[in-house]
């Protein structure tokens, strides 16, 4: 990842070996352009799960992200 938070641009055959399921999330208030890489990221992983935190900036509150994790590790993961 170091490479990629100093703007390299990913492939997304980099991410094709990732077989366990995984969530994406970012905060509804986050900037756009961590909104973008994050969709990115969701759409490149062969099995992510991909939400938005209305309301929610880069620094989540527990009460919001708390029932997220709860879903998805709950659900057929």
């Amino acid at each position: 990842m170091h490479d990629h938070q100093r703007g390299a641009p990913f492939t997304p055959g980099e991410w094709a070996d990732v077989k366990a399921p995984t969530l994406v999330a970012v905060g509804g208030k986050s900037p756009a352009w961590m909104a973008n890489a994050t969709r990115a990221l969701a759409d490149a992983l062969p099995d992510a799960r991909y939400r938005t935190l209305p309301g929610q900036n880069h620094m989540v509150k527990p009460q919001a992200i708390a029932p997220v994790l709860t879903e998805f590790f709950l659900n057929d993961n």
